[in-house]
Order: C-alpha cells, then structure tokens, then sequence
C-alpha cells in the first residue's frame, strides 16, 4: 500500500492559543474532529525553536474506541531467540516482529496509530524479532515486564480504563488489564514535571501518551525533530510544557527519536497517511520497523457493529457489557469473514439466542450430563463438567474444545475456561460458524438451516427468527421472502 504524508483533510479552525509561563504560545492552532470520538490538534512554533507539534485526543467514554497493539511472536517450534554460546552471556528474548507504523495500520485495520515502547535492536527491514523494553501487555497477557526503574507504563483496560503506572509495575498493577505499553519515564504527576533540574536539555523527536484529569481523554503527542529550521525537537521538560498544553494532567514518555510516527486511516478513502514528518532513517519523510505500537479503531456504521447497533438488536444487554464485548466481537466477526450486513445479522441473530444476549457465556448446569460421551470426546472422568458449554454459542465436549484450540492456536483443551472469556469465546464461536459453513447460508438467509446446524433441530426457531430480523432492521440487511414457519 502506498502512503503519503499529510496534515489531515477537511475544515482546520484557527483559534486562539494560550499562553503558557513556562513556554512561548504556539504561532498557529488547527484542529480537526477526524471521527467523533477523536480529535487532531496541530501547533507550529517559533520560538524557543522551530516546532511542529500534533496532539490527538479519544474520548474515552465512547464504546466504540478499540484499542490495539503489536501482538507476540507467534508460537513456534523454533526458539525465539539463539541459545548462547556456553561461556558467554544469554541472548535477549525477542517478544514482536518489527513493522512499521504504516504496516500496523494496514495489518490490523485501525485508524490510528503511534509508536510506543522503547526496543532494540533497531533493524533495518521489516519481519525481524525485537525486544521490548519495559511493559508489553497483549490481552492481558504480559508479552514483556520492565526489568528496572526507569520505564513506567500505560494500561488499559477492555472498558478503556486507562492509567499511567510508575515502576515498579506490580502484578497486582496489571490485574485486569487489557492492553500496555512501556514509556521511559513520566514526565508529568498530576499536573507537574517530574523531570530533574539535572535532566539533559537533548533535543529530540518526541511520542508521548497523556491522561486528562477526569481520566476520560487520552492524548497523544507527537514532536517532529531533527529537521532544521522545520522542526528542531524538545527536551523532556518542554514535553511536558506542550502536555499541559493539550490539558494532560498526567505524561509518559514513549520512545522517541527516529520512532516517532503518527498515522491516521482516511474514512472515506480508506487510504493511510503519515501525519507528521519522521526521521526513521536518518532523513525526513523515512519510516523506522518499530518494535510495537499503539492502535485505536473508531467502530463505524457499515464497516463494523457499533455498539449503538448492538444494544438495539440486544436491548436487554447492559451498557457495561455492551462495551466489554464490542471490540472482541468486531474482531472475531472480522476473522471469520462475517462482514456483510446479511452475515452480520445471522450471526448475531443466533448469538443473541443461544447466550442470552451473551448473559451467559458458561453452561448453567454442572455438566454432568456430558459424562462419558464419547461422541463429545469425553473419555476420561471429569470431562463432562470440565468441557461443558461456554462461550456464546456454548461449544461442548474436549473433541470441540480440543479443534478450536488448534484452529485458533490456543490450548482450550488445558484452559477451557478461556472459552467463556469475550476475546476467546467471540472467537470459538465463529471458529463453529466458519467450520459450519454458515456464512453460506446466511448469504441464502437461511435462518433454519443455520438453526438447525447450531442446535441439531428447531429448538428455539422463532426466538432466533425474531432477533435475526431485529438485526437486519438495524444493519440494513437485505430481507428473505417471507415464509410461515414450520
């Protein structure tokens, strides 16, 4: 995909600046409203330098805002790192494979990006293993802990909780969270610097990621550097004056330097961009492969299910809920190819049935019923309540926990539990709907055919029928002819 730099499209409104004691006013303001949720502002200085400086802020009560970054090394027979030499030090395990943000954003499908934690080595092509420095938490599992004092953190929860959390990061700190990224160090602590007086004054390019008072906006903060007359960098302590700029009450410094990089997907295009001018490889408009980043995508109308779409198809799911499951389900539907409006419909037609409008990601009953049945691959004692039904669609019995373990590269068969999670269970469930075959007849609309694949009968028929027809009403699906039940 080709990418361009640009500093963003439509109407920039010139208002007024103001001005901070600590740091000349900025020359210009412009800000832009890129989706409902976001926000871009744009500040060139003169003064003490030549700067160009972009701030992008997500309302974080929005539903919508997903969050994303860079995922592990997948699994492979192959160590991830080379044994050392006996005699000499270990090599450093390697947690993710370089990229740059342009590819990230292309990969995953967000809409916007930055750079994130420090890492190394550096490299010089895409598709090599890194190492990350500091904290990098992938659906809630940790990919990388911080090793020392100097790297703080960003953390983020599946409600979009978001803190910044100094080192050391404790276990208990990262319970229940979902997504995290490692900085160097905070600069601002509730509403102050914290950089020492004896900090180095070195000018750099600069990402850094910042919460508001009330915790509800997220900014980031992008400094170009390294461009003479241009953009010149900052020290961490004018980061900071630039951070309460943007109305940040709290600052972590992320990796900087050649790294630094801000990407925006265009709506209506679908084209990515690069916002700023980065310095990846020596020289202006030049990408680094950076060891992770950090990623939002604004659910939209049409190309997704947004979360006003979910709750009127399930009206009896409660916002808290709708908003833990909205970002799982999205990606889930994405990876089975359920992404007409047709599919859509049918799958979240039958999902609403079979889990209560996902009330019930775990089978009531004990399982017990499930003991012995070979049919379900239960062959050893215990298995029936060990494997009963979980997720959305309630898959049941170690055969099917042991295929959608090995489909979606996860042990279910060890942690079947894992199954009644959002994340994993939206994906077990259109791992069935996929092996099923079912987007097929969801494109015939079907809707008993798929009932009967599901369920093995009718069981339920006119419930599904009414929460499918719901849910082309609210997509804009298109309608089978009508025929009277069976």
């Amino acid at each position: 995909m080709q990418w361009s730099r640009t500093w963003g499209v439509g109407l920039w409104l010139l208002v007024a600046c103001p001005v901070w004691a600590d740091f000349p006013a900025p020359s210009s303001q412009q800000r832009e409203t890129l989706a409902p949720p976001v926000t871009l502002t744009h500040w060139t200085f003169a003064a003490p330098r030549p700067l160009r400086v972009w701030a992008l802020s997500i309302d974080l009560r929005s539903p919508d805002v997903v969050f994303e970054t860079t995922p592990a090394i997948p699994p492979s027979p192959q160590p991830a790192s080379t044994p050392a030499v006996p005699g000499t030090k270990a090599s450093t395990p390697k947690h993710t494979i370089a990229e740059t943000a342009v590819d990230f954003v292309t990969r995953t499908g967000v809409d916007f990006a930055i750079n994130a934690s420090p890492f190394g080595p550096i490299p010089l092509k895409a598709g090599v293993p890194v190492s990350i420095v500091g904290l990098h938490l992938v659906d809630g599992k940790p990919i990388s802990l911080p090793t020392n004092s100097t790297t703080d953190a960003l953390v983020i929860n599946a409600t979009n909780v978001a803190k910044l959390i100094q080192s050391p990061i404790s276990p208990e700190a990262l319970k229940d969270q979902r997504i995290g990224v490692g900085g160097f160090n905070m600069v601002l602590v509730d509403g102050k610097s914290v950089i020492p007086a004896t900090a180095k004054p070195d000018l750099h390019p600069r990402t850094a990621v910042g919460l508001s008072a009330d915790g509800q906006t997220m900014t980031w903060i992008v400094v170009d550097g390294r461009q003479k007359d241009r953009s010149e960098g900052v020290s961490l302590a004018e980061l900071g004056e630039l951070g309460k700029l943007a109305k940040c009450q709290n600052l972590l410094n992320l990796d900087g330097g050649g790294s630094t990089t801000l990407v925006k997907r265009d709506a209506k295009s679908d084209a990515v961009s690069v916002i700023n001018t980065p310095v990846g490889r020596g020289k202006p408009d030049s990408l680094r492969f950076n060891g992770n980043h950090l990623g939002i995508r604004v659910l939209r109308s049409g190309r997704d299910v947004t979360a006003a779409e979910l709750r009127k198809i399930m009206p009896r799911m409660p916002d808290a809920r709708i908003r833990r499951f909205i970002g799982p389900l999205n990606a889930a539907m994405r990876e089975a190819e359920i992404t007409t409006p047709a599919r859509r419909a049918a799958f979240l037609g039958q999902l609403a049935h079979e889990s209560g409008e996902f009330r019930y990601m775990e089978e009531i009953a004990s399982g017990e019923a499930y003991e012995n049945r070979r049919d379900l691959g239960n062959t050893q004692p215990g298995d029936g309540v060990r494997y009963k039904g979980r997720g959305p669609i309630q898959i049941t019995g170690r055969a099917n926990y042991r295929a959608a373990g090995k489909a979606l590269g996860i042990d279910l068969e060890s942690e079947p539990t894992l199954a009644a999670t959002p994340e994993i269970g939206c994906r077990v469930a259109t791992w069935f709907w996929r092996t099923r075959k079912l987007n097929a007849l969801a494109d015939m609309h079907d809707d008993r055919a798929i009932t009967r694949r599901i369920n093995g009968g009718t069981n339920g028929l006119e419930a599904r029928l009414r929460y499918t027809e719901r849910a082309r009403e609210v997509l804009n699906a298109p309608k089978p002819p009508s025929t009277p039940l069976p």
